[in-house]
């Protein structure tokens, strides 16, 4: 019996050994894919910032309806009546400055050519993503090497319920977007 034992010791130490080394080389394999997708902090300015670009394009929408189509003159235009707080003017990447966007005025809602309606004015000097969003409402977060070319494939919409809540089927303006 002493045989049969032995044999299942030696059995069971080499696939507790087997099993520590898979377990240790799987984390490993985690530990270093971390970095290349990104935790969770690793986006959140950029993200934010996203969020703020997104609300501020959707009050400048809102304004465009109510304007014959044009975008206001400036992003003050658009507080209080379309964007409630004004603190989505200022970059989660600078809080410190009260309009934390490139704007960019003299646009038309609607008009052919998709062109850049906002951009996080301190994305690049900070060395972040950049944040911009389109005419037609569609947003994208660019790496520092991408230019922020109009319709670019893997664009995120604002979403399907702003285009419904904004703009009729007949595209007309059904009224403003209180946020």
């Amino acid at each position: 019996m002493s045989r049969w034992s032995s044999w299942l010791k030696d059995l069971l130490k080499d696939v507790l050994v087997i099993a520590v080394v898979v377990i240790a080389v799987a984390g490993f394999g985690v530990v270093l894919t971390l970095p290349k997708f990104g935790g969770p902090s690793v986006r959140l300015p950029e993200a934010q910032s996203l969020t703020n670009a997104r609300q501020i394009a959707i009050a400048c929408i809102a304004y465009a309806c109510d304007h014959e189509g044009n975008f206001p003159p400036s992003l003050d235009a658009v507080v209080p009546t379309y964007l409630k707080d004004r603190k989505h003017l200022a970059s989660p990447l600078n809080p410190s400055d009260p309009i934390g966007y490139i704007y960019t005025p003299g646009l038309k809602y609607g008009q052919p050519d998709v062109a850049v309606l906002i951009e996080d004015k301190f994305a690049q000097s900070l060395k972040h993503d950049r944040v911009v969003v389109y005419t037609d409402g569609s947003a994208r977060i660019l790496r520092p090497s991408e230019t922020p070319a109009p319709k670019a494939s893997g664009n995120v919409r604002i979403g399907i319920a702003f285009s419904a809540v904004i703009r009729t089927s007949d595209g007309a303006c059904a009224g403003p977007l209180q946020l």
